[in-house]
């Protein structure tokens, strides 16, 4: 949970329970998380190299002009758990008013956002960690054996010999 102050009142972003039941923003950080937001305009993967790559700068170009809704519905959806009562006009307010207060880009609250999901467990909470992971096996399978070693090899250099 992260709590900022906006002319002189505190307000609770929390990014549990709410936020990981609010479609929109799960959806939108699923698509950022696993890359498919940067796939989105690719139009056919056995094109040539050089097209696939427009498509892919093009994803990447939407994804930046998207970050302002994204940040303002990922604040506004952080605010449910502590602070139903307020509207996404009321939200988008806020947030206009904390930015300004505190000199933030759209950017810079955008990376708030995502730690204080990374914090409170947003990304396990929606389901998001679990697909991914079942989306790439085999990753997960070389994080687990380099995990594996590494814990191996810290428990060789701190165990009496």
């Amino acid at each position: 949970m992260k709590t900022i102050t906006i002319n002189g009142n505190d307000y609770k972003l929390e990014y549990t329970f709410e936020a990981a039941a609010y479609t929109p923003v799960v959806q939108t950080f699923f698509e950022i998380v696993s890359g498919t937001w940067l796939f989105k305009g690719v139009k056919n993967v056995a094109d040539n190299e050089e097209n696939v790559a427009v498509d892919m700068f093009e994803g990447t170009a939407s994804l930046v002009a998207n970050i302002p809704k994204i940040t303002m519905d990922a604040f506004y959806c952080g605010l449910l758990e502590h602070h139903s009562d307020i509207t996404k006009e009321q939200a988008k307010e806020l947030l206009k008013a904390y930015m300004i207060e505190n000199k933030l880009s759209f950017d810079k609250v955008y990376e708030e956002i995502k730690e204080a999901m990374e914090k409170d467990g947003f990304f396990e909470l929606s389901g998001i960690k679990a697909m991914i992971e079942k989306m790439n096996p085999e990753q997960n399978k070389k994080q687990t054996k380099q995990t594996k070693q590494t814990e191996k090899n810290e428990n060789e250099t701190t165990s009496p010999k």
